[in-house]
């Protein structure tokens, strides 16, 4: 089963249910591949968080102090169903290149109804950083 790398949504002022749908990707050179791997991520499901995802992500908000998000992306997803501009889409890129040029061309080529937003963290000792992180949960320390 296929699902979406991370989601998020919050309440708005208006009482309204905004959902985020997150695709990221982790290479130390990210390229043209790797951003139309991340946009085919963001256009499954029509566009849309996969159903099964966003029932997961809704219950899991019941048990905690955002209850009332989880309960109104269950009551959107069951009452009037999760349409797209319900959703934005967030590609979240790591990496130690410059993928600007990449990212730019698929944000203009990009011709849907989704609102879209990008973050690129660039860190140079990229491979380095992901080990040195994995080994502080595993083994602790400051």
């Amino acid at each position: 089963m296929r699902g979406d790398d991370a989601l998020g949504a919050k309440l708005g002022s208006d009482g309204k249910i905004r959902i985020i749908k997150v695709e990221s990707k982790s290479r130390v050179k990210l390229d043209k591949g790797t951003v139309a791997e991340a946009r085919k991520g963001l256009a499954r499901n029509d566009e849309l968080p996969s159903p099964q995802s966003l029932a997961q992500f809704a219950e899991r908000l019941l048990s905690t102090s955002d209850s009332d998000v989880g309960e109104a992306v269950l009551t959107l997803q069951l009452q009037e169903g999760i349409r797209s501009d319900h959703v934005d889409h967030l590609m979240f890129l790591f990496t130690s290149s410059d993928p600007s040029k990449y990212v730019t061309a698929d944000l203009e080529a990009y011709g849907g109804s989704v609102s879209q937003l990008t973050i690129t963290l660039r860190v140079q000792g990229h491979q380095e950083f992901i080990r040195d992180a994995y080994e502080k949960v595993i083994f602790g320390g400051p």
